[in-house]
């Protein structure tokens, strides 16, 4: 019992430090599209030094679609689900199967594909912003942000074939599609989530 207690305990403390790695691991990816080679004297370059080695071990080719870099969804999202059974572990002092599978839908949504979804609307939002401003500063801050959504952008060009869509229809039409496919994504993670909760085991 006693022995239960102190695995709960450290099952809690674990979660706790994944918890703050994830958050370094997303603050690397965000400040990587502002900084993308940082300098010595930057913190982000630091940052880089405590994530990228477990970033690189989830980068190949199979991770990358167009131009969309899907690798470090899967670090996160493995991080998270990691983390997840450990607290579950750390508050219960048990897990089954029905919850392994559970915990591991919701921590992949949770931390990681929501939470890109979220950068993409509000890179689409800016952008959309930007489509409507005059100012070229702007527009050259809509560019930097912006390519977190290029691939969004590309896709919608590529349906467009011989039409000429402004940047303005392009942003417009994306941002709607992001909704669409976000909506979409998370209504079938809880519907699985239903049915992973069936199983007897």
């Amino acid at each position: 019992m006693v022995n239960n207690v102190i695995l709960m305990k450290l099952s809690l403390f674990l979660a706790r430090l994944l918890n703050a790695y994830s958050i370094l691991i997303w603050v690397r990816i965000i400040f990587s599209w502002i900084f993308p080679r940082p300098s010595r004297q930057n913190w982000i370059y630091w940052i880089g030094r405590v994530v990228d080695p477990y970033l690189s071990a989830f980068q190949s080719k199979k991770s990358v679609i167009g131009r969309l870099d899907f690798s470090p969804i899967i670090a996160i999202g493995v991080l998270s689900v990691v983390e997840s059974i450990l607290q579950y572990y750390g508050y219960y002092g048990t897990i089954t199967l029905s919850m392994f599978l559970y915990v591991f839908l919701y921590a992949f949504w949770n931390y990681g594909l929501s939470i890109y979804f979220w950068i993409l609307f509000f890179a689409l939002v800016f952008k959309t912003i930007a489509s409507f401003s005059r100012n070229p500063q702007m527009w050259g801050m809509a560019d930097g942000i912006g390519s977190a959504a290029r691939p969004v952008t590309d896709f919608v060009r590529s349906f467009a074939k011989r039409r000429i869509l402004s940047e303005r229809a392009v942003s417009l039409i994306s941002l709607a599609l992001v909704l669409v496919v976000w909506f979409m994504v998370k209504y079938l993670v809880a519907w699985l989530g239903t049915i992973v909760l069936r199983i007897p085991l």
